[in-house]
């Protein structure tokens, strides 16, 4: 029930009671709920899917890593990017794109904070400027934030 306070007592009692009665089903999913306790003595349900997760069929298309995709463009000269509208829900097939985000055949291109030439791949420039104008951070999280936008493009400082 949602919202209910359990005290601990009657929270291991219902533990043990759902786990007889998975036991009792039987099935992968016998050993899948458990609870453990947690070093401030309160508790944690936990799931083990490692069960469902063998049955379950592998992606056949992961999702590209950005490094993999600009390492494509090595060599290349001319350069185009299409932004499709309703990327989801392309209406039978019939792709939608617009053309106020689209380029064809250009020496240049800005992609996902880079920016794309014959020379090679660059930051963007916007980027650079979000960096320099970042404010101080003043907590751990802020400084945290600051360190991954900044860190992605370590490769980028040669010194």
């Amino acid at each position: 029930m949602v919202g209910r306070t359990y005290s601990r007592r009657r929270l291991a009692r219902d533990v043990r009671r759902d786990a007889e009665r998975a036991e009792h089903a039987g099935g992968a999913h016998e050993d899948a709920l458990g609870a453990i306790t947690k070093p401030d003595g309160s508790w944690r349900f936990c799931v083990d899917y490692r069960a469902l997760n063998a049955l379950t069929v592998k992606d056949a298309f992961p999702i590209p890593v950005v490094d993999e995709l600009l390492d494509e463009l090595h060599g290349a000269r001319f350069f185009s990017k299409l932004d499709l509208r309703s990327g989801y829900h392309l209406r039978h097939q019939r792709l939608f794109v617009k053309h106020s985000k689209c380029a064809f055949g250009v020496a240049s291109i800005s992609y996902l904070g880079h920016v794309i030439s014959e020379a090679g791949v660059a930051m963007d420039p916007a980027k650079v400027q979000a960096i320099h104008d970042w404010p101080v951070p003043r907590s751990a999280r802020a400084v945290r934030g600051f360190l991954g936008l900044a860190g992605y493009y370590r490769k980028f400082v040669h010194n």
